[in-house]
């Protein structure tokens, strides 16, 4: 990994106040994003006591490591890899590193959370009140087939008035809703 000279004069706390006034600056990253960079980098650079520009992938599989005998979890580790990936893509556009060091490293597969669902009573107070003004009944009418018909939230806003069937000679009308990998489905 090749590096300029200049930089090697420079402390590890000047080039990580360069990156985050890179994603401050033009990047135009919110405040609460570069809080989060700094605070990434500046773990990493507690745990990596060497000039950061000098670092190898084993050095970055290293860090992970030790997050993990941290105890932190999948996602920290994420964010903190992910922090510490963008700092070196920049030093290597700003053609001071060859490569990045932290490219191929991973991180822990983060478990997925299944969705919270309404018990019984909670789904029946939803249903509770009568509606009264157009709104109301229209809200209503939305919330019965979000809930009733089992659709996700990006198949109902999806819905137009043409992909209703409200034949009235049956008791229940049918919707066609496109879902996931663009798969087309009748709803009840």
């Amino acid at each position: 990994m090749t590096h300029n000279s200049n930089l090697t004069t420079r402390t590890n706390n000047q080039l990580v106040e360069e990156f985050l006034h890179y994603l401050q600056v033009e990047k135009r990253y919110s405040p609460h994003t570069c809080s989060g960079y700094a605070h990434e980098l500046r773990r990493y650079q507690s745990l990596f006591d060497a000039p950061l520009l000098t670092a190898q992938s084993h050095d970055i599989s290293h860090f992970t490591a030790q997050l993990r005998h941290q105890g932190l979890q999948a996602k920290s580790i994420q964010r903190a890899l992910s922090a510490v990936r963008s700092f070196y893509a920049y030093w290597v556009r700003q053609r001071q590193l060859s490569a990045n060091p932290a490219a191929i490293a991973r991180a822990p597969k983060a478990k997925r959370k299944l969705p919270k669902v309404l018990d019984t009573d909670q789904a029946a107070r939803l249903f509770d009140s009568a509606p009264t003004t157009p709104i109301e009944i229209r809200d209503r009418a939305i919330l019965e087939l979000f809930y009733g018909a089992g659709l996700r939230l990006s198949e109902l806003t999806q819905l137009d008035i043409q992909d209703l069937d409200l034949n009235e000679s049956r008791e229940e009308g049918w919707a066609r809703v496109l879902g996931k990998g663009n798969k087309s489905r009748r709803a009840p």
